[in-house]
C-alpha cells in the first residue's frame, strides 16, 4: 500500500495539483483533447488498417505517396510490349486493387487525416491487446499468407511499397475480466478467417461490434455509485422502433442509462487510477475494490481520508463540504469524492 503523500506527489507539479491521467495504464482509447479522438468519419476501416499493421509490426511512413504498388519497381519488372505505363498502371490503381481479397493489403489502408489518426491507432492498440491478437496463431498465419491465386495478385504482392518497421511505444491498457467475451471473439474470428472474401467484406463491422460491446461493459462498470454495473446487460432496439417504458431497451439497461454512467467518465477513470496507485498491486476494478476486507480495506480507507483531506486543502475551491472524511467508510469516500 502506498501512502497518500506519495499519491499527492505524483499529482503535484511545482505548487499546483495536476490531474494526471492513466498513471497505471489506460482503460479506454480516448483522449482528453478533442482533435485526437477517433471520430470514425471514414468508418472503421482506418482502425482495421492500423490493427493489421500492428499485427505485422509495421507502421505507415510519415510520407506515403498515393498508391499501393511501387511504380518504378513494377516498370522495371514488367515488359509492357509497347503499352504506356500510365495505361498499364490503371490496372493497379487503389480502386482496382480494393477488389482483390489479399488480407495483407489491409496494411496499406490509410489513417484518418490530421490528429484523428492518433485516435485510430489508439483504438487499434486497444483491440490488439484486449482480444490477444499477439497470441493468435491463426490470425498471424492468415495475414502473413502471401499465396496468390493468379498472376495479377502475384504482381501486386511482389511490387507493393515498403512500410516502416513499427518502433513506437504503444499505450498499455488495463482490462476487466473478459474471458467469456474474448473466447467468443476468438471463435468468431476463426470463422471469419475461413473465407478471404467474407473477411474482407465484413471485418470492419465485426471489429466495431466487439469494440462497442466491451466498451459498453466497461463504462457501465465504472460508475462509482452503482457497483452492480459490472453485470450491466444492455438491451437494444431498432432505431426506427417506438419504445414503451415497459421495454427493457428503454429502462435501466438502455443506452440512455449508459450515457448517464458515462457522464463523468474522465473523473471515474482518474479516481480508479488513483485508488490503484494507493493499492500498489495488480490492477483492480471497482467491484473488486469494494469487495476488499480486513487490514487492506482499513488501510485503503485511511489513505483515502488523508488524500482527500490534502487534496481539498490544496484546492479549496473544490472542497467537498458534504463529505465527513473522518467518519466515512470506503463506499462513502469513493462515491463522495
Amino acid at each position: 500500500m502506498k501512502s497518500a503523500q506519495e499519491l499527492m506527489q505524483s499529482l503535484t507539479k511545482g505548487d499546483k495539483i495536476r490531474f494526471n491521467h492513466d498513471q497505471r495504464g489506460k482503460l479506454l482509447p480516448y483522449f482528453t483533447r478533442e482533435p485526437e479522438r477517433a471520430k470514425f468519419l471514414n468508418g472503421f476501416h482506418p482502425v482495421v488498417g492500423s490493427l493489421v499493421r500492428r499485427s505485422l509490426d509495421l507502421s505507415m511512413p510519415a510520407e506515403f505517396d498515393d498508391g499501393i504498388v511501387d511504380r518504378e519497381r513494377l516498370s522495371a519488372n514488367v515488359n509492357f510490349n509497347g503499352m504506356s505505363i500510365e495505361r498499364f498502371m490503371q490496372v493497379f490503381s487503389d480502386v482496382a486493387i480494393e477488389r482483390v481479397h489479399l488480407p495483407r493489403l489491409l496494411a496499406y489502408v490509410p489513417l484518418s487525416d490530421g490528429n484523428e489518426a492518433k485516435g485510430d491507432i489508439a483504438v487499434a492498440d486497444y483491440l490488439y491487446q484486449l482480444y490477444g491478437f499477439d497470441n493468435n496463431a491463426t490470425w498471424s498465419a492468415f495475414l502473413k499468407n502471401e499465396s496468390a491465386t493468379n498472376p495479377y495478385e502475384r504482381l501486386i504482392l511482389s511490387n507493393a511499397k515498403q512500410l516502416d518497421v513499427l518502433k513506437d511505444k504503444k499505450s498499455q491498457f488495463q482490462f476487466m475480466q473478459v474471458n467469456e467475451l474474448r473466447s467468443k471473439f476468438t471463435n468468431d474470428l476463426a470463422n471469419m478467417l475461413s473465407s478471404r472474401q467474407f473477411f474482407d467484406e465484413h471485418i470492419d463491422t465485426f471489429l466495431s461490434f466487439y469494440y462497442f460491446t466491451y466498451s459498453v461493459k466497461l463504462i457501465a462498470s465504472l460508475e462509482r455509485t452503482d457497483h452492480s454495473g459490472s453485470q450491466f446487460k444492455p438491451y437494444y432496439a431498432l432505431e426506427s422502433e417506438r419504445l414503451s417504458q415497459s421495454r427493457r431497451a428503454a429502462g435501466s439497461h438502455s443506452f440512455r442509462s449508459l450515457r448517464m454512467s458515462a457522464k463523468n467518465l474522465l473523473v471515474e477513470t482518474d479516481i480508479l487510477d488513483y485508488i490503484n496507485i494507493l493499492l500498489d498491486r495488480d490492477y483492480m476494478f471497482m467491484p473488486e475494490i469494494m469487495a476488499l476486507n480486513g487490514p487492506e480495506r482499513n488501510d485503503l480507507e485511511y489513505e483515502l481520508r488523508v488524500f482527500i483531506t490534502q487534496f481539498n486543502y490544496g484546492m479549496p475551491e473544490n472542497n467537498i463540504k458534504s463529505l465527513e472524511v473522518e467518519t466515512a467508510d470506503l463506499g462513502e469516500l469513493i462515491s463522495g469524492w
